[in-house]
């Protein structure tokens, strides 16, 4: 095979679309952050593409070929890794599991096609969740690509992972940290702009025995696994909620005993 044969058999792997997808979906994501007015359309014409053929590649409709992935690649200053389709699979994953622990509305989506009658196109989400279209469009690939979610012959999506859990893990350390920050600001969004009786947020300040703490956290995570099969399995879902539970220090006393204890883990 000549290398302008392997060339184009590259570009026409599945594995060298979806990364070619994935990134500009993720592209797309960082700048609507960036500028909420940002659109499709807006992304379209900064990489000289149609709006309606980008939205059929970023819907897997349609995909793109050498000529346009080259354009595109040069519109955005990035280069398309010539690599093994095996390698690009992989590095996606990495992070489309590092994204999935990272923003919170990953798991609400997960958990809102659990709901029998939910419309899973990408427009309802964003508005169900309060989050943007491309928000809700770059969380339904990235959590079809890992196989928790699957599209059924109808065309709707539906929540194939069962319960999830993030473990306790120094690869996930970060994303974990950066899902509670985004989880706090929701509390505080919830105490300014959800009725008292669709809400609980309430604690406690007192002293304690830090050797108790680690029989603390056991408890705490029985009480979270309980409350959740109790909320779980009384009937039909029918709504989305957060339960976030935690203890910390207000004060400094346990640095005489751990220096090293203000390091994130």
């Amino acid at each position: 095979m000549s290398p302008a044969e392997k060339k184009r058999s590259y570009f026409r792997q599945s594995e060298t679309q979806e990364f070619i997808r994935g990134f500009l979906l993720n592209e797309l994501l960082k700048r609507c952050k960036t500028n909420p007015r940002y659109s499709l359309r807006s992304f379209a014409k900064r990489i000289g593409m149609s709006p309606g053929m980008l939205s059929q590649v970023l819907k897997s409709k349609r995909n793109l070929s050498e000529k346009l992935a080259q354009r595109v690649s040069r519109s955005l200053d990035f280069k398309l890794p010539l690599g093994a389709a095996e390698s690009l699979q992989f590095n996606r994953l990495l992070g489309d599991h590092f994204r999935v622990i990272t923003d919170w509305y990953n798991f609400a989506i997960l958990e809102l096609l659990s709901i029998k009658g939910t419309d899973a196109d990408p427009k309802a989400i964003a508005k169900t969740l309060h989050i943007s279209p491309a928000e809700a469009q770059t969380a339904i690939a990235c959590l079809a690509r890992l196989g928790l979610i699957e599209q059924t012959k109808e065309g709707s999506w539906h929540n194939v992972s069962g319960h999830n859990t993030v473990l306790d893990d120094e690869s996930v350390a970060d994303a974990r940290r950066l899902q509670q920050i985004q989880i706090l600001k929701k509390a505080l969004e919830a105490l300014e702009n959800v009725p008292i009786a669709h809400r609980d947020q309430s604690s406690m300040i007192l002293a304690v025995d830090r050797k108790l703490l680690p029989e603390a956290r056991r408890r705490l995570t029985k009480m979270r696994r309980e409350l959740t099969q109790f909320l779980q399995s009384q009937g039909e879902t029918n709504d989305v909620y957060c339960l976030s539970f935690s203890y910390f220090p207000l004060t400094t006393l346990f640095e005489a005993e751990e220096p090293n204890a203000r390091k994130h883990h």
